[in-house]
């Protein structure tokens, strides 16, 4: 009897062994998973303050820019000749002639006074 319970108090302990490594294995594992996991992390934490700085860069760079655009030559140093003026839109009503010269319609004379001083009418086409 002593032998029977002797020999289960040792496959219970060979059981509890292998479990016991089983674990141990496990907790490397995940131990060298969470270092990794922290490796990454760090990484990600470095990617992330520099793309705010980056933000912050180009959010000034868009400031500067929309400052300057509000500046012409009345309340800037910037020459008159730099303004950017709006285009202005052609206040012309459209009419049912054709572009260019226009039939029956007289061709002005211009004077023109050749080498003797004498005046002579030219016509112009």
């Amino acid at each position: 009897m002593a032998t029977n319970y002797s020999n289960g108090l040792i496959k219970d302990y060979q059981r509890l062994m292998l479990a016991f490594e089983e674990s141990l294995s496990e907790n490397r594992k995940l131990k060298a998973e969470i270092c990794e996991l922290k490796n990454e992390v760090k990484e990600l934490k470095e990617i992330n303050v520099k793309k705010d700085e980056k933000i912050n860069e180009l959010t000034l760079e868009i400031k500067r820019l929309k400052n300057n655009k509000s500046k012409d030559s009345s309340n800037s140093s910037k020459p008159s000749s730099k303004n950017n003026y709006k285009k202005v839109k052609n206040s012309r009503e459209k009419t049912w002639k054709k572009q260019g010269g226009q039939q029956n319609h007289k061709v002005p004379r211009q004077l023109n006074s050749d080498q003797n001083g004498q005046n002579n009418f030219k016509q112009v086409a």
